[in-house]
């Protein structure tokens, strides 16, 4: 058989786009979920326990995020029923994410984790699916039932109970449901205060840190304070980075943690105001390397391009930013986000003096704008009547501890008054008693001189027991004889 040049250069050609389609993100993503069914298949060949959680834990990291609570189930039933006390914290964690729109399965979650030994690991996996339900209830509630549930949780936070614990779920639920019912000042009291308690957890507690990182990191990005929420990110990389050195120890060679570093990077890149030029860039080029590792990163990446967005806001190329944030605003369905990016249209396009693209931009900018004012409006009266609610709690808690307080000085007063008068009868009993003893003792004395002057008077008239004049009879006796 004869292979011309050309033969060569079109066998070249289509391997090339073989090898392209195969190391394209939509392939590997296939390739992994295969895998994982291939590794799946040989569950029918081991017996063990052990060796089952081993190859579902690596199912688990290749699936498919659609599938991956089902796999997630059949690892914690298994080690419920084998006592594996490591693999249940680690997925009722991984499970209670999956599942925080459920918060049935969530409340059975945390009715397994107290089946686990008591310990502070223990606590940290409770602490994290309490927080996970705490979030199902914030968000998927009615306004009239959050604020009950704010007031409810505001009066479990008033009294401390000196387990680092429960105080963070309490403030935790507090910043959880503030965060959804109102995010003036209030808020941030309440989140600058789970921020120090944060700082007392144990330093491998790796899931409640980076949960609350999160809520913060967000919180601060989309209420324009770039310096804090890149703060936080940078905290937040941190414990992504000893999570994937722990599992890497653990011999889970499939577990990838690229999602993470991208939400993260991506979070960080919107804060560009708080960072140079060359890191903007440096995020940027993590964000595209992750995006050609994995499907939905790429499609995050290259079909909304936040990412771009602001790495050529930063570069201030508005002529070339403005096509991609004409594309970013066509998904963006949060309102605060879609806000964002018309600012940043109306900057764009007004440099370049694009008066077309300013016009309309401008139009609808100006209409959130002033939506965001009606529902700061509300947020702010909203705030004052929980405020207000909240203030009534603690007033009513200070005048039930002043009465509680008062009851006890009363009390303690009748105490004391009872026990001086029970010492007052005590201290004249023993005085009568004294009196007896010394009158007793007296009368024994009396007695004792009178026993020794009567001895006295026997011994001088016996004079050695023979009365003067008279003889033994047993002297008499003996003569005779």
């Amino acid at each position: 058989m004869n292979i011309n040049n050309t033969d060569v250069k079109h066998l070249s050609i289509y391997f090339f786009i073989l090898l392209s389609w195969l190391l394209a993100p939509q392939a590997r993503a296939y390739f992994n979920q295969a895998k994982a069914d291939s590794i799946a298949s040989t569950l029918s060949r081991v017996s063990a326990p052990a060796d089952s959680i081993r190859i579902l834990l690596d199912v688990y990291d290749l699936a498919e995020q659609k599938r991956k609570p089902e796999v997630a189930e059949r690892i914690l039933d298994l080690a419920v029923r084998t006592k594996d006390h490591v693999v249940m914290a680690d997925i009722i964690r991984q499970l209670s994410v999956l599942k925080v729109r459920d918060a049935n399965r969530l409340r059975r979650l945390l009715d397994l984790a107290k089946q686990l030994p008591e310990d502070r690991e223990r606590k940290a996996v409770e602490l994290f699916v309490k927080m996970e339900l705490a979030t199902n209830e914030a968000t998927y509630t009615t306004e009239e039932e959050r604020v009950k549930y704010i007031l409810k949780y505001a009066k479990e936070d008033m009294t401390p109970n000196g387990d680092l614990y429960e105080d963070l779920i309490d403030l935790g639920r507090m910043v959880f449901f503030l965060g959804r019912a109102a995010r003036g000042s209030m808020y941030i009291e309440y989140l600058q205060r789970l921020e120090e308690m944060i700082e007392l957890l144990p330093e491998d507690h790796f899931y409640v840190r980076n949960l609350l990182y999160t809520a913060a990191a967000n919180f601060y990005t989309q209420n324009n304070n770039p310096q804090k929420g890149v703060e936080f990110d940078r905290l937040l990389l941190k414990q992504i980075g000893k999570l994937e050195k722990l599992y890497a120890e653990k011999g889970r060679k499939y577990r990838n943690f690229d999602r993470y570093y991208y939400i993260c990077y991506r979070r960080m890149l919107r804060n560009y105001k708080a960072l140079p030029l060359q890191e903007v860039k440096d995020l940027y080029a993590r964000c595209a390397i992750l995006a050609d590792k994995d499907d939905d990163i790429n499609s995050d990446f290259y079909g909304i391009g936040r990412p771009t967005v602001y790495r050529l806001l930063a570069e201030k190329d508005y002529k070339g930013v403005i096509p991609h944030i004409k594309k970013s605003l066509e998904s963006a369905s949060d309102d605060n986000l879609k806000r964002e990016l018309l600012g940043a249209l109306v900057e764009a396009s007004d440099s370049i003096g694009d008066n077309e693209t300013l016009s309309d931009a401008l139009q609808e900018y100006n209409h959130m704008l002033e939506e965001k004012l009606r529902l700061e409006s509300e947020v702010t009266y909203r705030e004052l009547q929980i405020r207000y609610d909240v203030n009534n709690l603690r007033a009513e808690r200070d005048r039930l501890e002043k009465d509680k307080t008062s009851l006890e000085m009363a009390t303690d007063q009748k105490v004391i008054s009872i026990s001086l008068a029970a010492l007052f009868v005590l201290a004249i009993i023993v005085m009568l008693l004294y009196r007896s003893n010394f009158k007793l003792r007296r009368k024994l004395y009396v007695a004792k001189e009178e026993n020794k002057s009567l001895q006295a008077n026997i011994e001088s008239i016996l004079d050695n027991g023979t009365p003067q004049g008279s003889r033994d009879v047993r002297d008499i006796m003996s003569g005779n004889s």
